[in-house]
């Protein structure tokens, strides 16, 4: 996901940005629940990953909130 510069963002376009994002970290909550159910078939390693990204896409729904909150 790209985010384009505060500036030139309008609301519209931060409204979707937020929707993306916080699909992303959905879909990513439903990884790191699939790899709890099935842990004893997948690398630890794999989890570590998933949890990077999920940190990763909660930063940018905290960030894109609070862009959405001052425009």
């Amino acid at each position: 996901m790209t985010i384009q510069q505060p500036s030139l963002l309008t609301s519209d376009d931060l409204a979707a940005e937020l929707a993306s994002a916080r699909r992303q970290v959905t879909s990513l909550l439903q990884l790191v629940l699939d790899f709890t159910v099935l842990a004893h078939a997948q690398p630890w390693r794999y989890l570590d990953d998933l949890l990077a990204d999920l940190r990763a896409a909660s930063i940018t729904v905290a960030t894109l909130e609070q862009l959405q909150a001052v425009s």
